[in-house]
């Protein structure tokens, strides 16, 4: 199993190295044969190629040259194009050399000189990561036991289900201010965990609790020596932490510096390199994958298969795992190393638990990221701290050179400008019918956007109906924009075969049982797969993008306006009240008709589908609240209730407000009765107002989204994380501050306090009422036409029968 690769340029001469899992151990590879090169576009390109072979550039003080130069024939959107592929000794002479090159009077433009040597690695010889290789070559004696150097291309095989080693880790720190500091603030726990039974916490401070789970060293030095040797002995394949790539990892190499030792965590005795990126830092340790489990969660926010408000381990671990992990206030660590005692030990239990949660959660969603890392054949460590456009980018990259078709750069400069600045219309979206309806259907289109690129062959090398090779073109709906048919996109051939696949995967799952290891794999898989297909549409209209087209994005979404609209007035015609419809989705009251007058709607519509674009039944819905567009509540026939826009996961909202809300919304779709519903928001707004709750109900979150004094305006969170940070509590951007605005005059910062400084005050009831709980149910209670007063006052009046559909 390919497990890992990097480059090591600094090895003379330079290497590609693998990390290959072989029978439980671990076989390093090395290839001193990789070639670096990028391609020259130039209209003269044998008399370019010449000229270019005598170029100098300056690297560091010294003189480089191409190592060799010639004319090939690689395609460019579709197209066969002569361009000039320059070889080049290193990757880092890569730069300079473009540099020099760019001014050449013929020269037009350069591809593939912005592709990682690591990453082209894999490309190249399109290996799989984390699935099958076969090297073979001859073994030597390397200065970390034996190598094998390669004497032929390495090759992708299929099977080596390896079992990996997996250890999670945590790191507890002394500081008395709150705000850790790395100079001089110590480390006095290490967690660790792993998947061969291994718990243990390291410390260097014997609090004599008789746990055999706790290894107390001389001093910090030792501990941290303790883990490295941790580590290699249990040979982990993957690393885990929660937030290791921003805290754990800079924190633990920055003391490891300061007390002179070497972090060697790398399967070959090195240290850790930590690389900056756009907007985040990463940390890769040598022949074991670092796993960024608070990274891995992220991504699953971004695609929204976890919504929360507040992303800390233990709310992570509580929702997707559904257990509890002791918790501890960061203030009462330097308490409990100082006193000892009771104190101690709560802090022992919860460091470990830190390092098992995170073990636990990473290896129910690793098998996600492993299927992904498969799928666009980049490494774990990467695919893991992707976004899904990246994910897309890089399959197609993979895909683009099997078919030898040219990479495209990505924007700089003024086309990035260019490109930001285009703008066109989006999906299409009946405003709903306002008010409570029942018996409901909804239909939607399965996987539109993609589907609608394959059904018709939108991609950057299929568009302008002139390069045609027959007059067969489709041309994008209220657009000018016309797309080839008898020449496959590069783009819609990649997706089709997601999808293709996907389905073919969704077939074998519905032959197998749920709770087989089988189903869970290919279910993990099929995930992989469909993740990556639905973001096709937005890598296109993404201004960073490779393969970014205002045209091709335009053209789907023009596509999609024209199906939905279609779709809706056939329903219309068929005797369904459409009461909202939404890019994809139309919903429907049933106005009396069957199931069988849906069955017969729904096979009418795909009779009129071209290609593979196919509407289905989304489900049946005993009722439904719609206030505007995109915020909507309906209640199944099995009593699941769907949510849509109602902010149940707005961070800024205290949990008073949310319940309250979820409380009106299960009144009106549970029990059909607005009067419920009113009578719910009269009580809380009594109980507020009387001063009855409590004030774990009323505590807000914001998170700190930079340092403090990079804030122009001081919101209430930034006030509240000022006063936390003058009590000596940690501050640091990304963390979720909590705040309760007390009862007084002057602005809400100013009344903005957390929690741990609330005892002895009052809360605002004003506040509460009229800027948390009325703006949380009023835009459903308004369309059932309730007024604010109406929720204020114990009397409510007659509603309206009219508002009732």
């Amino acid at each position: 199993m390919l497990l890992d690769s990097d480059y090591l340029k600094t090895r003379k001469p330079p290497a590609m190295r693998l990390f290959i899992k072989k029978d439980g151990g671990i076989v390093t590879v090395l290839d001193p044969h990789f070639t670096h090169y990028f391609y020259v576009e130039s209209e003269n390109p044998q008399k370019i190629a010449k000229a270019i072979e005598r170029v100098e550039a300056e690297k560091y003080g010294k003189k480089v040259s191409p190592k060799s130069t010639k004319v090939v024939e690689r395609k460019f959107l579709g197209e066969e194009k002569k361009v000039i592929k320059v070889l080049a000794d290193s990757p880092r002479d890569i730069t300079p050399l473009r540099k020099e090159i760019k001014d050449f009077p013929e020269v037009k433009g350069f591809y593939e000189h912005d592709i990682p040597p690591a990453r082209r690695y894999l490309i190249e010889h399109e290996l799989t990561p984390m699935s099958g290789v076969k090297a073979e070559g001859e073994s030597q004696k390397g200065d970390y036991g034996e190598e094998l150097v390669l004497t032929k291309p390495p090759e992708s095989i299929e099977g080596a289900d390896e079992e990996l080693n997996i250890l999670a880790f945590d790191i507890e720190t002394y500081s008395p201010t709150g705000n850790p500091r790395a100079e001089k603030d110590p480390i006095v726990m290490i967690s660790v965990s792993d998947n061969q039974g291994l718990e243990k916490i390291l410390t260097w401070k014997d609090f004599d609790l008789n746990l055999d789970y706790v290894e107390v060293l001389d001093d910090e030095k030792s501990m941290i020596e303790r883990f490295i040797q941790l580590v290699q002995e249990c040979d982990a394949d993957i690393i885990m932490g929660y937030n290791t790539d921003l805290f754990d990892f800079p924190y633990l190499t920055q003391r490891a510096e300061k007390l002179d030792i070497k972090l060697e965590l790398g399967r070959d005795g090195s240290e850790p390199s930590t690389k900056k990126r756009r907007f985040a830092t990463v940390t890769k340790i040598a022949g074991r994958v670092h796993a960024d489990v608070y990274a891995m969660v992220e991504f699953l926010s971004r695609i929204g298969a976890i919504r929360l408000i507040d992303y800390t381990l233990e709310n992570v671990y509580k929702h997707v795992i559904g257990k509890e992990k002791p918790d501890l206030e960061y203030s009462d660590i330097p308490k409990a190393w100082d006193e000892g005692g009771e104190k101690a030990r709560e802090l022992v239990e919860y460091s470990l638990s830190d390092a098992k949660a995170t073990l636990e959660l990473g290896t129910e969603i690793l098998p996600l990221f492993t299927e992904l890392s498969r799928t666009v054949k980049q490494s774990l460590f990467d695919v893991s701290r992707m976004t899904p456009g990246q994910l897309v980018e890089w399959l197609l990259i993979f895909n683009a050179h099997k078919i030898n078709e040219l990479i495209l750069p990505r924007p700089l400069g003024r086309e990035y400008k260019r490109r930001r600045g285009e703008t066109y219309i989006g999906g299409y979206v009946k405003e709903p019918t306002p008010g409570l309806h029942e018996d409901l259907v909804v239909f939607d289109f399965r996987s539109l956007y993609p589907t609608i690129i394959i059904t018709h062959n939108i991609d950057p090398a299929t568009l302008d109906g002139e390069r045609c090779p027959s007059e067969e073109t489709v041309t994008a709906p209220d657009l000018e924009y016309e797309f080839c048919q008898d020449r496959k996109g590069f783009i819609p051939e990649t997706l089709k075969g997601l999808v293709e696949g996907r389905a073919k995967l969704k077939q074998e799952m519905s032959q197998l049982d749920e709770e087989s290891r089988e189903y869970q794999s290919l279910y993990n898989r099929q995930w992989a797969l469909k993740i990556i297909a639905n973001s096709f549409y937005g890598m296109l209209g993404y201004p960073r993008a490779r393969w970014y087209s205002k045209e091709c994005a335009e053209s789907v979404t023009s596509f999609g306006r024209h199906y939905i609209k279609d779709t809706i007035e056939m329903a219309k015609d068929e005797g369904f009240e459409v009461i909202y419809g939404d890019t994809d989705s139309l919903f429907a009251k049933l106005n009396g008709k069957s199931r069988e007058d849906v069955e017969n709607f729904l096979n009418k519509v795909n009779e009129s589908l071209p290609g593979i674009m196919k509407l289905e039944l989304e489900d049946y819905y005993k009722r439904g609240v719609f206030v505007t567009k995109k915020r909507y509540a309906m209640i199944s026939e099995d009593d699941k209730i769907v949510v849509k826009g109602l902010e149940f996961v707005r961070r800024d909202w205290a949990a008073l407000a949310k319940r309250t809300q979820e409380q009106v919304i299960e009144a009106i779709l549970h029990d059909a009765s607005p009067e419920k519903a009113a009578k719910i928001v009269l009580e809380t707004t009594k109980a507020i107002k009387q001063g009855e709750v409590d004030l774990d109900d009323l505590v807000i979150h914001t998170q700190l989204k930079k340092p403090l004094d990079e804030y122009k305006a001081r919101g209430p969170h930034v006030a509240a994380a000022e006063r936390l940070q003058k009590l000596g509590e940690e501050v640091e951007p990304g963390m979720t501050i909590t705040y309760i605005v007390e009862k007084g005059s002057g602005s809400i910062s100013d009344r903005a306090i957390p929690p741990s400084d609330f005892e002895g005050r009052d809360y605002d009831p004003d506040y509460y009422v009229e800027n948390q709980v009325l703006p949380a149910v009023m835009r459903i209670m308004e369309v059932l036409d309730y007024g604010e007063e109406d929720l204020r006052h114990e009397e409510t009046r007659q509603v309206k029968l009219g508002k009732f559909k």
